[in-house]
């Protein structure tokens, strides 16, 4: 798949980005394509969010499964 095959669009003003990706589940790898509108300068950069990563010398960000039971403090 190509850099823009799963674009992110901005939600609002909000500087937050956001998209889907159909088929996305725990262990699958990603990257986003960032490219600037200055200059032409294009990468794929790990999500510095990512709650787990590949070990180098890779560089992906992992979907991650929390699987945290939320639920209350004082049953």
């Amino acid at each position: 798949m190509g850099p823009l095959a799963h674009a992110l669009r901005a939600h609002g003003d909000s500087g937050i980005w956001e998209g889907f990706v159909p088929g996305a589940a725990p262990g699958l790898c990603y990257k986003y394509f960032i490219e600037s509108r200055y200059e032409g300068f294009s990468a794929e950069k790990a999500d510095p969010f990512a709650f787990h990563a590949e070990l180098p010398p890779k560089s992906a960000s992992i979907i991650w499964d929390l699987d945290y039971a939320w639920g209350t403090m004082f049953g």
